[in-house]
């Protein structure tokens, strides 16, 4: 489509149809011959190669040349992108491909010259199953292209870091990192300003969207526990761009099952809360609470009161110590039963413990060294009570994150399972957690998820105990649990570890 836009009115020519291979299914840009015009690489996910069409038309005209094939040879192309893999200056050909029983990415080096395109023998590299979308990006900062694929049936994100020289192609063996079911829609920005490019997978079956975001470092690849975003039903094409104009990356993607299109605005007024229990005059006005993440001479030391005052997208990071909690679900300060206390948490806001309370960079912190903990254990006239639940998570989505504290001391009823943390209907992220000590008379000493679907990574859950599920009981809910210890939890009836009914 030949855009014939002026300022402020869209309009496009008549489109002109240019012949390809059955069932195109990717097509990307570039000059690949040098001589000033954009040509088109596609992948023909009906055949066994792919085409490309040298652009022959002047000013104003759209115009190319019959398409060239290029073999791969028994695998069919799904997905491919153009970038300048060896740094030689011509952009290469990036493409994913598979059949039943094998899955590459090959990579096909541009050796144009004089306005003449052609390609060399492909390089293959060892891919996971079901790759479907491909793109390439710096991801490690070094200046060179990574490739990056999307694998539907191995639910996975496999990266392929660049280690060639100039001229030279060159790959490290793929790194994966796990992503919801049948990843398709794949992108990378950099969406939180350190520089770094991270990277956005939708899910088609999981119905969310997948932040990866960037922790690598010159020579590695590392990202940061995945965040996921509830997308729309059967998420495919994804894009980032900025679509407000504020500076900030927006996200933008398809929902092939309600035949919409969804667009995530990136807030701009993130705040960071910082919370210390050892600042014992800030103890209420949220204005005594600093907002920036230098002045924890100004940091609250109620952590409920930061958690109440932060809004969708903003941070707490929370220093050393013990903290209690203050206030029941609701918001009642003195409950008719104190034990109704517990810290609620809230969707969009992400609680990041293990800090000292001088750090600058979240980065910086150490759950393992800085304990953060959450206690159940409330002081009353010189005794100690016990809250039904030390963490009370109702209706969150998975935009909310707690990372880094130990939950404890919380010893649920019958009628208010979970004495660690209660979930309803939630789907928030734990990770680096530690949940001990907990008990019920009920179900789940540790943990109780009702109608919940809780990502919990990289956490111990021990010494807990209830009647069933001593560890974790679920009703009617999937939790995912990714590298996570159980140990000496117990129950009189069932799950020392785990119990699961409708689960």
């Amino acid at each position: 489509l030949r855009n014939t836009s002026i300022p402020g009115t869209l309009s496009f020519a008549t489109k002109v149809d240019l012949s390809t291979g059955y069932n195109p299914t990717s097509v990307a840009i570039s000059d690949l011959d040098g001589d000033g015009k954009p040509d088109l690489a596609v992948a023909n996910a009906g055949t066994y190669y792919i085409s490309v069409l040298k652009n022959t038309g002047p000013t104003g005209t759209i115009a190319f040349a019959s398409r060239v094939n290029y073999s791969t040879g028994n695998l069919q192309p799904q997905s491919l992108s153009v970038g300048d893999i060896d740094q030689d200056g011509k952009p290469d050909i990036v493409v994913a491909v598979r059949n039943s029983s094998q899955d590459s990415v090959s990579i096909f080096k541009n050796i144009s010259s004089n306005g003449v395109i052609a390609l060399g023998n492909k390089i293959d590299l060892v891919n996971n199953k079901g790759g479907n979308t491909l793109i390439v990006g710096d991801i490690d900062g070094d200046h060179k292209l990574d490739i990056l694929v999307n694998n539907q049936t191995a639910n996975k994100l496999s990266v392929f870091r660049n280690s060639g020289s100039a001229g030279t192609i060159g790959f490290d063996s793929r790194s994966d990192f796990s992503t919801g079911n049948y990843p398709k829609g794949l992108s990378t920005a950099d969406l939180n300003g350190d520089g770094k490019v991270d990277v956005v997978v939708g899910s088609y079956t999981s119905n969310n969207l997948s932040v990866f975001s960037n922790t690598s470092s010159i020579g590695n690849v590392s990202f940061n526990v995945n965040v996921d975003i509830v997308s729309g039903t059967f998420t495919q094409g994804l894009s980032i761009g900025d679509f407000d104009s504020d500076g900030k990356p927006d996200l933008a993607f398809s929902n092939s099952n309600s035949n919409t299109l969804t667009i995530l605005r990136r807030r701009t007024s993130e705040k960071i809360f910082l919370v210390d229990s050892s600042q014992v005059n800030n103890t209420t006005a949220i204005g005594l609470c600093s907002v920036t993440n230098s002045d924890w001479a100004n940091a609250c030391s109620n952590l409920q009161t930061a958690i109440d005052a932060a809004q969708d997208g903003d941070q707490i990071w929370v220093a050393k110590g013990t903290y209690f909690p203050s206030q029941d679900k609701s918001g009642d300060k003195n409950p008719a039963d104190i034990k109704m206390k517990t810290f609620a948490l809230k969707s969009g806001v992400e609680l990041y413990g293990g800090f000292i309370g001088t750090e600058t960079l979240l980065s910086q912190r150490s759950a393992s060294s800085n304990e953060t903990s959450l206690s159940g254990g409330i002081n009353t006239n010189g005794m100690t009570i016990n809250v039904y639940n030390v963490v009370y998570i109702f209706n969150v989505d998975s935009s909310a994150i707690l990372d880094g504290f130990s939950i404890k001391n919380g010893n649920a009823s019958v009628n208010y399972p979970g004495g660690g943390i209660f979930f309803y209907s939630s789907y928030i992220t734990i990770n680096n957690c530690v949940i001990a000590y907990n008990s019920s008379l009920g179900a789940g000493g540790g943990i109780f998820c009702l109608n919940s679907a809780p990502k919990i990574i990289n956490s111990s859950i021990y010494n807990n105990s209830s009647l069933n599920g001593g560890g974790i009981a679920n009703n009617n809910s999937t939790p995912s649990l990714i590298n996570c210890t159980f140990v000496k939890n117990s129950a009189t009836n069932l799950g020392g570890g785990i119990y699961n009914e409708s689960s």
